[in-house]
């Protein structure tokens, strides 16, 4: 069997395989997938046997291990991102409202692609060029990286875009980071699941499969915890911590406190500095 010769920087992968010629890669940073010459049959816990054809494109989430077969002589690259909602900002409010789940939309497991239009195959021809003369540095990722959602959100239909991410969309990982991401900026759980881009009743469902407990508990007490940790190690005021974890006012703060520890804000903090 052939190993492919692959030309590699952090994030991005430039890969051509011979006929027959094979790819594995196992479980690691999400990744968006282009097949810009031939053609490959892909294999993963999510598709089996899917004929990839030149010119398309994929997105695989962090948690799934990926087998390429190629059909002919192929060319591939292959963009390693930890967190696509990071470039969820590349979108604007209208955009990512196109995309919002709603009510009643159910989402199924499904191997979609996405037609590789001529921009985007142009850039993905810079790519292999900044790659092939070694010149692809963090800083250059980045700006490619927010160059293609760019082209994405500008460039393409919603309808084809939730197609394209619902690979990415349906994973528990994809929803899990999310949560990480905004529960701190959320007051409730309308507003937490507003952020993540669900209904409040699909939040509600997601949640609970995903974590095994209700959003409010688990919302209640990763608070707590945060809010301990941050009175008992940190130096920042207790008006600082209010503010960054978005309690109206200091009296509400205080008034968790005292539901959560049975303490006010300022005796937690004196009990851990005597103690």
């Amino acid at each position: 069997m052939e190993i492919p010769d692959i030309k590699q920087n952090k994030n991005i992968e430039y890969i051509p395989l011979n006929n027959g010629g094979q790819y594995n890669s196992l479980s690691g940073k999400t990744r968006i997938l282009f097949v810009m010459e031939g053609a490959v049959y892909a294999e993963s816990s999510y598709f089996h046997d899917s004929l990839v054809c030149e010119r398309m494109m994929f997105i695989l989430p962090e948690e799934s291990d990926i087998c390429l077969q190629a059909k002919g002589d192929v060319s591939i690259i292959i963009i390693h991102t930890e967190n696509i909602i990071k470039w969820s900002k590349c979108f604007s409010p209208e955009e990512k409202n196109s995309l919002r789940i709603k009510d009643g939309y159910r989402m199924k497991p499904g191997f979609i692609c996405l037609d590789i239009i001529e921009v985007v195959y142009d850039y993905l021809k810079t790519l292999q060029a900044y790659i092939s003369f070694d010149v692809v540095s963090a800083k250059l990722e980045e700006i490619k990286l927010r160059e293609f959602f760019l082209i994405l959100s500008k460039l393409y239909p919603a309808e084809q875009l939730h197609s394209f991410l619902n690979m990415y969309m349906i994973s528990d990982f994809y929803f899990t980071e999310q949560i990480r991401i905004n529960y701190r900026k959320a007051r409730n759980i309308q507003q937490l699941a507003h952020l993540v881009n669900f209904s409040y009743s699909g939040f509600n469902k997601k949640f609970k499969k995903v974590f095994g407990t209700p959003a409010y508990s688990w919302m209640q007490k990763r608070k707590a915890e945060d809010v301990y940790n941050e009175l008992s190690k940190s130096s920042k005021s207790i008006k600082e911590i209010s503010t960054d974890f978005n309690f109206i006012s200091l009296s509400h703060f205080n008034e968790f406190c005292h539901k959560m520890f049975g303490q006010s804000p300022r005796q937690v903090r004196k009990q851990q500095t005597n103690g």
